[in-house]
């Protein structure tokens, strides 16, 4: 540990905040005990009119509710005045919760975009196939082939092939689209 002998700058500038500290702290609290009332106001009114730099220094108490005659004002004003209270609250807890659904919203239709997007970029990117379930049904259909042929080459069950057969017959072909 250095020691003050040695005459090490930082400790002794440490040392010497710390004591200007300390002094402005003491004559701060001696000024306000020497600037302060000695007696305490005895009525309401001297004490609403007196001057306070600081609520710690507040000699009287406010006066504490006492239902309608500490406010001088009708039961039905004071009942109103409640139920404005309690609507606002209400209010501001339903606009809360929507604030809430409308940022929920927003994100899931953000994150929504975003992946209409990808896929829109992945379908430009995508090549069709070549020969389709339908067009090979309509191929081999033209052919002559039976259904049942049909089926066992694509791997369908008959009676699929028998539905698909009316679909890719009333599809243009291939060579029809082409031309």
């Amino acid at each position: 540990m250095p020691s003050l002998t040695t005459g090490n700058p930082q400790l002794l500038m440490m040392l010497a905040g710390i004591g200007l500290l300390c002094w402005l702290m003491v004559r701060s609290r001696m000024t306000r005990r020497a600037t302060a009332p000695r007696s305490a106001p005895t009525t309401a009114t001297t004490a609403s009119t007196a001057k306070l730099k600081y609520n710690s220094q507040a000699q009287i108490r406010p006066a504490n509710f006492a239902g309608t005659g500490s406010v001088n004002a009708p039961a039905d004003a004071l009942q109103w005045q409640l139920d404005l209270h309690d609507l606002g609250r209400e209010l501001k807890a339903e606009l809360d919760c929507k604030l809430i659904a409308g940022r929920r919203m927003t994100q899931d239709y953000d994150r929504a975009s975003r992946r209409l997007l990808a896929l829109i970029r992945a379908a430009e990117h995508a090549q069709a196939p070549e020969q389709g379930i339908l067009s090979r049904i309509q191929s081999r259909h033209a052919e002559g082939w039976s259904s049942g042929q049909i089926a066992n080459e694509i791997g369908l069950s008959e009676t699929d092939v028998l539905e698909l057969i009316p679909i890719s017959s009333s599809l243009p072909s291939r060579s029809e689209s082409t031309a």
